[in-house]
């Protein structure tokens, strides 16, 4: 056990409800992004602790958020990734310029689950400076859409046919080749992107049943999984050949995986 301490330095206050997600966002280190139930996505500059930004959105609550360079993906509660330019944010200063009654403009919106999306991670391809975001959703949902223009075309989904377990981080590696996700029931899977089937599904959860949205493209490979912990895995990190995945219980595992 170490004998330092943590001090508190700041409070950044404007949201009213739950913070679902925080962000640093792109390469900036002081700037901070974080969306909530509150169905705002906020931007912080933590040196001063003021905000700087504020994304009203009317149809859902905000539950992931990442960013790459000036670009901010939002996921939402009913299933939607929303994309806008940091730039286009105006209103810095406050967030009532950027409300409902001046909205900050969308570069591309897709509803593509209609579940409730848990995380995202954003990449940019070296080759062609393409925009892929890879989503998660709370019935173990993953997803994979392309900024095309001011359209994100959903290019990729996989649907689990048991274990509905949510996902709680994900991250696209291995150049775009390959996702690697964990869930609530501790377990932590690995996805090909090299299917081309397409797929449509429907499933029925208890005594609720749920329509999966229809996806016209590429179908998630599941390659690899292993049950690593009793308990919730929350995030994930990976490089090269190794994985690292951290759980409920503060303890961190460095897993290797020979698919690559």
């Amino acid at each position: 056990m170490g004998d330092g301490e943590f001090r508190l330095q700041s409070r950044l206050l404007g949201h009213s409800d739950r913070v679902m997600a925080l962000e640093k966002l792109g390469d900036s280190p002081h700037t901070l992004i974080s969306g909530s139930r509150d169905r705002t996505c906020r931007l912080w500059d933590v040196r001063t602790a003021s905000q700087i930004g504020c994304i009203h959105i009317d149809s859902s609550c905000v539950y992931c958020v990442d960013s790459r360079h000036q670009l901010i993906a939002l996921g939402t509660h009913n299933g939607a990734v929303h994309m806008y330019d940091m730039r286009n944010i105006s209103g810095r200063q406050s967030s009532q310029t950027t409300g409902r009654g001046g909205a900050t403009p969308t570069i591309a919106s897709n509803r593509i689950s209609n579940h409730p999306l848990m995380c995202m991670h954003m990449t940019t391809s070296s080759r062609d400076d393409t925009i892929s975001v890879a989503t998660g959703s709370k019935i173990g949902e993953l997803s994979l859409v392309q900024l095309d223009g001011s359209f994100l075309e959903q290019i990729l989904q996989y649907i689990p046919d048991s274990d509905f377990y949510a996902v709680r981080s994900l991250q696209i590696i291995d150049g775009g080749h390959h996702i690697i996700s964990t869930h609530n029931n501790g377990m932590a899977k690995l996805y090909s992107t090299h299917n081309t089937d397409c797929l449509t599904s429907r499933y029925e959860i208890g005594i609720s049943s749920y329509d999966t949205v229809l996806s016209i493209g590429q179908t998630l490979e599941l390659v690899a999984q292993q049950k690593i912990s009793k308990v919730q895995l929350t995030c994930v990190e990976a490089y090269g050949d190794t994985i690292l995945c951290g759980g409920m219980e503060g303890l961190i595992q460095r897993w290797i995986f020979d698919q690559f």
